[in-house]
């Protein structure tokens, strides 16, 4: 929520000269608003496949949805709480855990080499990896070793 308010104030302030750029570097880093709904489409899939039994007791137990909630299932919807409640790469992290547990009939892609993500599980692997790039390319260069 907060990022939402306070993105067009930051970037009014981009060129003031104590602006912190650093901890600027880091909110955008952790900003995935952008993964909403491709995420969100691939949960609403999945949850579909079977009517939720697989990933109903998952996500309870992770606390993503309330236990027998009896209201229509929306994977954007839980993508979008999970962002404003700053749990979005939680999210990520344990559909891309629970990938591995998923038989081959219940997933495109699961135990199939792709060259982009095709379900819920890829997706989450790919925000992780893409977080971790992130994070990476703004970290400080390792010092050389002297030779």
């Amino acid at each position: 929520m907060f990022w939402r308010r306070a993105k067009v104030q930051l970037i009014k302030n981009l060129g003031q000269p104590d602006f912190p750029i650093r901890e600027m570097q880091r909110l955008v880093a952790f900003d995935h608003s952008d993964w909403i709904h491709c995420f969100g489409n691939a949960l609403t899939r999945a949850w579909n496949r079977d009517g939720g039994r697989n990933l109903a007791p998952l996500l309870t137990e992770a606390k993503f949805i309330e236990p027998s909630k009896k209201v229509r299932f929306s994977g954007v919807e839980i993508a979008r709480a999970a962002l404003d409640e700053g749990r979005l790469l939680d999210l990520a992290r344990n559909m891309r855990e629970w990938g591995y547990s998923v038989r081959p009939n219940e997933s495109l892609s699961v135990y199939q080499r792709t060259s982009y993500p095709n379900d819920v599980y890829q997706l989450g692997e790919a925000l992780t990896r893409w977080h971790d790039a992130l994070l990476e390319m703004m970290s400080p260069p390792e010092p050389l070793a002297a030779a």
